[in-house]
């Protein structure tokens, strides 16, 4: 079985590029060079009715029934990497170099960095949307921390010692310019990986990561 690993972040550019680089394993998965902005965009979904249908995942129940048009604001590009399940045993590490500011005589006025939306790990064939359709029934709109494919927070590895003070309360929706390394931890329940510790108790399904494919037409809905 293949996984797919779903990034989805803003990026500032400032001077040169920053380069991000994924491990799975210490395998080294992919590495990307960031040359321009990456932005906020608004994301129209489709009407109500084919978003159910075509789909197979409900729409939250506390949207209006009438005169309703889904919107989202998201980062402008969504990244997918597909990595093989013998590569997802320990951990996935992000590595950011992006050393990129004006520093200069103890003042900073300009710098480059990158802002966190999402991390997702998911089975590769939820990239269709049958199989979505598949689990409706484990689907839940609740809040809760019981859901999956989850949003976990990574400890930060840099060599230094560590508090994980930013990763526990600020990784998501937190501007961290410069150099920087996290891992998440990896775990297994009913044959399945998952990122980050696993909640107790049955886990229920979030449509969220398939809302974000559908943005990106990245969800394959020809079946």
């Amino acid at each position: 079985m293949s996984y797919v690993l779903a990034l989805l972040f803003e990026y500032k550019r400032y001077k040169q590029d920053a380069v991000i680089k994924i491990y799975a394993d210490d395998h080294l998965v992919d590495e990307v060079i960031l040359e321009k902005d990456i932005k906020l965009k608004v994301i129209k979904y489709p009407e109500k009715s084919l978003y159910s249908k075509r789909m197979g995942i409900p729409p939250k129940q506390r949207y209006p029934e009438k005169g309703y048009t889904p919107l989202q604001i998201l980062p402008e590009k969504l990244f997918l990497f597909n990595i093989s399940q013998q590569y997802l045993n320990r951990n996935i590490r992000i590595e950011v170099l992006n050393d990129n500011n004006n520093y200069t005589n103890g003042f900073m006025t300009k710098n480059s960095y990158i802002k966190f939306h999402k991390v997702y790990l998911f089975p590769s064939c939820l990239i269709e949307s049958k199989n979505w359709l598949r689990l409706n029934r484990f689907f839940s709109n609740q809040d809760m921390f019981n859901y999956w494919p989850g949003t976990h927070f990574p400890v930060e590895v840099n060599g230094k010692p560590n508090t994980n003070s930013w990763c526990q309360q600020n990784f998501y929706y937190y501007q961290k310019g410069g150099s920087f390394a996290v891992e998440f931890a990896l775990y297994k329940k009913h044959k399945i990986t998952h990122l980050g510790p696993i909640p107790f108790g049955k886990l229920w399904l979030t449509p969220a990561p398939a809302r974000i494919l559908c943005a990106f037409k990245a969800l394959n809905m020809s079946a």
